[in-house]
């Protein structure tokens, strides 16, 4: 942790020069899926921030990536679909222009569609991928109706090509794990899938193994399919 001169105040900023912990990588990855772009102007750099529902989230970055900045909250209003009304308070953290260098570096600062996954080490990419599947994922299972078999889906919803890609080739060099990438017909995002009860389990315990910080609902749910198969 640092400190800088930001509109002539000092400010305390943990500007990564490398990643070294399980909450680096998560906070990385989840800033892969759910992190807003500001475009540059003339006469501001580009940025990024972050916006949720979940306040534990937004704060936890906050106190340690950025502790003297400020979190906003609103309840959204402009919601694109008709007669859906936003009930919970969306909070929201914005990063500093110092933060370029880092957020280049591990290819967040640009428009979803054209982020790209790396410097990621090997060790740390399970944390990664909880962030990303924490911010743009879903599980989801049943029994089907005419055998009663369990099924499971497990799903990343992204408009980066890019980024999904790598996320398929990682999982399948390092768990043999095969999934598929389509684009929504009616959507401008592709879907990274997995329905296999076997690859969901490596699933689980990559992203699981250790975690100190992810949505405690999607944990509990995927620990419920796993128990379950």
């Amino acid at each position: 942790m640092k400190e800088y001169l930001i509109n002539n105040k000092q400010c305390r900023l943990n500007i990564l020069e490398r990643i070294g912990t399980k909450e680096d990588a998560y906070f990385l990855g989840y800033m892969l899926g759910d992190g807003g772009f500001n475009q540059p102007t003339h006469k501001r750099k580009a940025r990024l921030y972050i916006s949720s529902i979940r306040q534990e989230v937004i704060d936890s970055f906050k106190n340690t990536y950025c502790p003297d900045s400020s979190v906003s909250s609103r309840l959204p209003i402009n919601n694109k679909r008709p007669n859906i009304v936003g009930k919970n308070l969306a909070y929201t953290l914005n990063f500093s222009s110092k933060f370029e260098v880092m957020f280049k570096k591990y290819g967040l600062l640009d428009k979803k569609k054209n982020r790209v996954i790396v410097n990621i080490p090997d060790k740390y990419f399970g944390d990664y991928l909880l962030g990303l599947f924490d911010a743009d994922g879903h599980i989801t299972f049943g029994y089907s109706k005419d055998r009663g078999r369990l099924w499971g889906n497990f799903g990343l919803t992204h408009q980066s090509f890019q980024a999904l890609s790598y996320v398929q080739e990682f999982l399948m060099k390092h768990l043999n794990i095969s999934t598929t990438v389509r684009q929504r017909k009616t959507e401008d995002c592709l879907d990274l899938k997995i329905a296999s009860l076997p690859a969901l389990k490596k699933i689980y315990e990559l992203m699981y193994t250790g975690v100190t910080i992810c949505d405690k609902v999607k944990q509990s749910k995927f620990k419920e399919l796993i128990e379950k198969n």
